[in-house]
């Protein structure tokens, strides 16, 4: 009856950070509930500057709105392991990041990082079939699955999917 949907566009420039914090205020006062960040260069290699644009994120959201990060991939588990510890130590109670480590070619890393962090951890939006999705649920690779229709088959799939998820929960 109702899906609930979340705005995935604004991107983080760190060097100028007031337009996504404007977007972030306007979008919040808009009535979203959900709040996704692109880009960010650079995320992590100035650890107070990237805390505190967090804080600074989630004071412009407001407590009622989620926030998840989209900031690229690291360059492997270790990078990873201190970039989640950025995001729990930084308060701004993000809701997910998105695919910090390839699902389909660091699976196992993918998985040892979810076990190491708070930080729930989302993918899956280029895999094509819900047996890939059942391998991340075995491994316990994520928290949230996050399907693109387009690739994984269609509606049909998408609810074989949606039903492995309902499974595990």
């Amino acid at each position: 009856q109702r899906v609930r949907v979340y705005l995935s566009s604004i991107w983080v420039d760190p060097q100028n950070p007031q337009l996504a914090l404007d977007d972030t205020a306007r979008y919040a006062a808009q009535g979203f509930t959900g709040i996704k960040y692109y880009g960010w260069e650079g995320f992590g290699s100035q650890p107070r500057r990237d805390t505190q644009l967090l804080r600074q994120l989630r004071g412009a959201a407001g407590e009622g709105v989620e926030l998840m990060l989209d900031l690229g991939r690291p360059q492997g588990l270790a990078e990873a392991v201190e970039m989640a510890g950025l995001i729990e130590d930084s308060g701004a109670q993000i809701y997910w990041w998105e695919e910090p480590l390839s699902s389909s070619d660091d699976l196992e890393n993918l998985a040892r990082l979810n076990a190491r962090t708070r930080v729930r951890i989302a993918a899956g939006e280029a895999e094509l079939s819900a047996f890939v999705f059942r391998d991340l649920l075995l491994k316990n690779a994520v928290d949230v699955l996050q399907p693109d229709l387009s690739w994984a088959g269609g509606l049909t799939e998408g609810r074989r999917i949606a039903q492995l998820a309902r499974l595990f929960k």
